[in-house]
């Protein structure tokens, strides 16, 4: 097995949960390939198949040149250990957080970014389909 995918189906619109490749098999088609053959075997009923991804413009880049285009955006905020504790409230008798995962809209990104040292943007690419199978 050199890769595999998977598609989550939820009447009209699918979403690819995972596409992945082995390892030293990259930019040889396999994506592709697996990509090509699932939209194939979807049902006729699904006019959309959307994936979500960060940063890896590799990634990013992959989804536009099959013509997936951008929809949605927002961030993925962690607060690790150094960032910040303003702002956080929380009932008593529990502390501060000690470790967070959080989601913000993509119009605070500079704020975000100056406040907390892993901040990754969040994109759902969107490709609409006219159904497979």
């Amino acid at each position: 097995m050199v890769g595999i995918i998977d598609i989550e189906i939820d009447g009209q619109a699918a979403t690819i949960d995972t596409i992945a490749v082995l390892p030293g098999t990259s930019r040889r088609g396999v994506g592709t390939a697996l990509l090509n053959h699932a939209m194939q075997l979807l049902p006729s009923t699904v006019t959309s198949l959307d994936a979500w991804t960060r940063g890896d413009a590799g990634a990013n880049a992959w989804y536009q040149k099959f013509g997936f285009r951008e929809n949605f955006r927002y961030l993925h905020v962690y607060l690790a250990s150094g960032d910040s504790l303003d702002g956080f409230a929380v009932p008593k008798p529990l502390s501060k957080p000690v470790t967070a995962f959080m989601h913000a809209g993509s119009e605070h990104e500079e704020h975000m970014r100056a406040a907390y040292h892993r901040v990754h943007v969040c994109r759902q690419y969107l490709l609409p389909v006219a159904g497979g199978a």
